[in-house]
């Protein structure tokens, strides 16, 4: 496949009332197959802890299987998945309505998670 794109952000997702954080690399790189002719996103995400018990920040915490990303074919919804996903959090807060950009992220993390190729 060859690689079209790379585009990469990163969120920290803050605890409440607490110092602790899980701070969110999200790489996505758009790579084509030009022989069958469609498109994919290879969404990785790395995650860094402030502490060891801010693991439970993590937006996978519960279902570990996800946490490292995903592969997802390229069509209209995965493009605006993905570019909500790279929106800073004030630009991302003018769609986000009462939800958080923090939370609103991590909502389409699981989303695209439910999404592989």
């Amino acid at each position: 496949m060859e690689i079209i794109a790379e585009r990469n952000t990163t969120f920290k997702i803050v605890e409440p009332y607490r110092s602790n954080y899980c701070k969110v690399n999200i790489n996505i790189i758009h790579k084509k197959n030009k022989r069958l002719n469609y498109s994919v996103y290879d969404i990785s995400y790395e995650y860094y802890y402030s502490h060891n018990d801010s693991v439970k920040l993590n937006p996978f915490f519960k279902d570990m299987d996800n946490k490292n990303g995903e592969i997802i074919r390229m069509n209209d919804l995965s493009v605006q998945l993905v570019k909500f996903l790279l929106m800073d959090e004030k630009h991302l807060s003018k769609y986000s309505g009462y939800t958080t950009p923090v939370q609103y992220k991590i909502n389409i993390m699981r989303m695209i998670s439910h999404l592989w190729e």
